[in-house]
């Protein structure tokens, strides 16, 4: 679920500020332009803040989450669960508080706390789905885990944002549609918190067994 929500959201960032910041985009533009020599058209300044600041905050959200999970399996291994379940209710208020805030410096910032809290599950998912089954076939379990993830992910993630886009745009507009519908897709944390939480009840039965 974490997966659908993170793709189905990365897909789109970039339609967002397109639709919703374009002035400020320009401005920001011709300020780089002015200040370094360098000329990057809004879309292409907009790419490369996304790329540092989102492929930073992921990086720093796997390592936390993996670091947290660790902490926490020492004292019980149901604490796998925790960080990762924490994270996706945590990352849904400041993910739509990123959507409708009107300054686009603003946005961006916002944005890179969910960046981080959406990663956190990387680590203790893969580590605990290698734990679940026996050695000779971890690497396939992890596999099978990837190909999920990715048909859920990619497969649905996107293309649910684009349907919910385009079914509200008759009545909000393009960009205040897009909007709700990144919004929809982030409150989909609180399935994944569930999820979570319900692996966590059952995962020393399952460690034993």
């Amino acid at each position: 679920m974490m997966a659908f929500i993170s793709y189905g959201k990365t897909a789109f960032y970039a339609s967002f500020f397109l639709r919703n910041h374009a002035d400020a985009l320009a401005a920001a533009s011709a300020s780089v332009a002015a200040v370094t020599g360098v000329t990057l058209q809004p879309i292409g300044l907009l790419g490369l803040m996304l790329g540092i600041l989102l492929g930073g905050a992921g990086a720093v959200g796997v390592m936390l989450g993996g670091w947290l999970a660790d902490r926490a399996g020492r004292r019980d291994v149901r604490g796998y669960m925790t960080a990762p379940t924490i994270a996706a209710i945590a990352q849904i208020p400041f993910f739509v508080a990123a959507l409708y805030v009107a300054n686009l410096w603003a946005s961006l910032a916002l944005l890179c706390v969910p960046g981080v809290l959406t990663a956190f599950w990387f680590g203790p998912v893969f580590a605990t789905v290698t734990g679940l089954v026996p050695v000779r076939v971890r690497s396939t379990a992890g596999a099978v885990l990837q190909l999920v993830i990715n048909i859920i992910g990619l497969g649905f993630g996107p293309l649910t944002v684009g349907l919910l886009s385009s079914g509200l745009s008759s009545q909000a507009g393009d960009g205040a549609s897009l909007r709700l519908a990144l919004a929809i897709c982030s409150v989909a944390g609180l399935f994944a918190a569930m999820f979570f939480h319900t692996a966590r009840r059952h995962l020393p039965r399952d460690m034993t067994s």
